[in-house]
Formats: structure tokens, C-alpha cells, sequence
């Protein structure tokens, strides 16, 4: 008997392969930043600044995160609390911005502001100034006020061509906490005055970096690298580098007068003159670092009963002042 096949309308209906795919939209906790979109309907922003001010409600338990796509932005940067910038790399995301010469101490003004609880990653920030005269204040690429912030994967550079002080992180203030994180922070000077890749501007703050690099070119000026001169401050630096560079080198390559300094597993280059705490008996802690100068004829306080030395070494092996 011969089987007959019969297909009903049913089994003819073809099924696609794969349904359409839903438009995408911005989270409600998100803002992205794309110069050439202005869309803030779709919580998509021209500038960083004008992304950050459309937010509202964030807490602790409701962060923002706005997303910086790459492009050259030309702007001045105050953070919100529980916010996180975020870039699309050092080498593709710029904040720039121009100091003027009325700009003053205390870490209140620079390209980028931090705020309590806020986080600035994997982006670049540069702050130059190109002016003429001199007041005494800092040109600051990140600036820090009594405030609790991180900084991940950022390349920070502050560039003075004449006599103010060029500052690549100001930190100030008894609440001021800062951690640095695999990051890079450039201070230049060549007007005669500070280059300090970090500088406190008072306050016992505290100061935490890790997988880090710092450095001050100082070009004919005394600026130092760390720079943290101030009561009661704490400085805790890790697997990092500490770079003395420029034509004329650092005043001190750390100074923690004032402070308790801690620097362990890290490579310690250019200058070796240190400056601990004379006058509270704070230490400077120094373990398990490399120095490319070792104990050399311009090496300042080496043997000063505040710097603790564990496990250092030079080219020519453990270092034993």
C-alpha cells in the first residue's frame, strides 16, 4: 500500500531564524559622552561636565557611571559623589584644560575636581599653564579636598613653562583619601618654581598608590616627587615607580616630613635625597626597594635615625647606611 503525505497549512509556515534583536538604550544609572551626539534624551552627552549635572539620586547603593567615548575634551571637571568617569583609554580619552595665573593653594581648583566617594578611570588629564607672572599658587591636573576618591588607570600631567607650581595630584584636608592605581602622574616645570607629581597642601590626609609610576621633571626648579610635607599625614606606596627626572632634578625624591611615609617593592630612580619627619619622630619606612644612585656624595639625611631601611638594594647589592 503506497503512504500518502499530506501537509497542512500549519506545517508549510516557515519559522524565521532568528528573531530581530531589541534596540538598545542607555541604563537609567548611565551617561555616555560622545562629542559628536547630543541626543540627552538618550542620556548621551556632548561634554563630560553636562553628563555628570544630568545626574541625580545617586547613592552608595544607586551609583552612575558615565562613559567618556575617545575625543579631546577641552573642559574643567567637578565630580559628584558615587559617580565613576570612565574613559576609553589614556591614549584616547583627553581632559585638558589651561590654568590662569589667579589659581590658589589648598586643592580647589584643577582639570579634574574629585568628590567624595567618585572614581576618574582610564582616561588622561592635563593642566598647563602658559602665562606670565607669579602668585605662588599650583596648577593641579587632579585636585583633592577633604574628600574620599580612587583613581584607576589614569595618566595625570600638570605643566608650568613659567613660575607657578606644577602639581600632578593636590591633596588637602584632614578627610582627604586618596588611592592611586595603576596609574601615571607627570609633573613639569621650567619656570623656577615646584614641579611635585604629588603635593599635600596641608590636612593629615591619607595617600595610597599601588602599580603606579610618579614623576617630576623638574627643568631648573626644586620641586620634589612626593611631596608630602604636612602634620600627620599618612603615605603608603607600593610596587610603583618614583621617577626623578629634568635637568636639575628633585629637592627631596621623598619627603615626609611631617608625614609617616612608607614606600615597599618599588624602584626608586634619579635622586636619592630623602627628607623625613624631624619634628613629631614620625617615620620613613623604605623596604624591599631598588635605588638606581644607592648612597652617593649628594644623598641628603641617608643616615637620619627616622628613615628605617629593610631589604634595599643599588647595582652594587644591599644598601646598608
Amino acid at each position: 500500500m503506497k503512504k500518502v503525505l499530506v501537509l497542512t497549512a500549519a506545517m508549510m509556515i516557515a519559522v524565521p531564524v532568528c528573531a530581530q534583536a531589541a534596540a538598545w538604550s542607555v541604563p537609567s544609572n548611565v551617561r555616555v559622552v560622545q562629542k559628536s551626539n547630543t541626543d540627552t534624551a538618550g542620556r548621551v552627552y556632548r561634554t563630560i561636565q553636562a553628563a555628570i549635572n544630568s545626574i541625580s539620586g545617586e547613592t552608595a547603593t544607586n551609583p552612575f557611571i558615565v562613559k567618556v567615548m575617545p575625543g579631546i575634551y577641552n573642559e574643567t571637571i567637578s565630580m559628584k559623589s558615587f559617580v565613576t568617569v570612565e574613559g576609553s583609554g589614556v591614549e584616547n580619552t583627553i581632559i585638558t584644560a589651561t590654568a590662569s595665573a589667579t589659581e590658589g593653594f589648598g586643592c580647589t581648583t584643577g582639570t579634574l575636581k574629585m568628590a567624595n566617594d567618585s572614581v576618574a578611570k582610564n582616561l588622561t588629564v592635563k593642566r598647563t599653564f602658559t602665562g606670565t607672572g607669579y602668585n605662588g599658587n599650583s596648577v593641579n591636573a587632579i585636585a583633592v579636598s577633604n574628600v574620599k576618591a580612587v583613581v584607576d588607570g589614569v595618566k595625570a600631567e600638570a605643566t608650568s613653562i613659567n613660575a607657578q607650581n606644577a602639581d600632578g595630584i593636590c591633596i588637602a584636608g584632614d578627610a582627604a583619601n586618596l588611592e592611586v592605581l595603576n596609574s601615571t602622574i607627570i609633573a613639569t616645570n621650567t619656570g623656577g618654581n615646584q614641579a611635585n607629581a604629588v603635593y599635600a597642601d596641608g590636612g593629615a590626609s591619607i595617600f595610597t598608590a599601588k602599580n603606579s609610576k610618579f614623576i617630576g621633571y623638574n627643568n631648573g626648579t626644586t620641586g620634589d616627587i612626593i611631596n608630602y610635607e604636612t602634620t600627620g599625614a599618612v603615605v603608603k606606596i607600593s610596587d610603583s615607580e618614583i621617577v626623578s627626572a629634568g635637568t636639575s632634578g628633585a629637592t627631596y625624591i621623598l619627603n615626609g616630613n611631617g608625614s609617616l611615609m612608607t614606600v615597599t617593592n618599588s624602584k626608586i630612580i634619579g635622586s636619592c635625597h630623602l627628607n623625613p619627619d624631624y619634628d613629631n619622630g614620625k617615620l620613613m619606612i623604605l623596604a624591599n626597594n631598588s635605588f638606581d644612585l644607592g648612597i652617593t656624595s649628594v644623598c641628603q639625611n641617608w643616615n637620619h635615625p627616622n628613615i628605617k631601611f629593610i631589604g634595599n638594594y643599588n647595582a652594587s647589592g644591599a644598601i646598608t647606611p
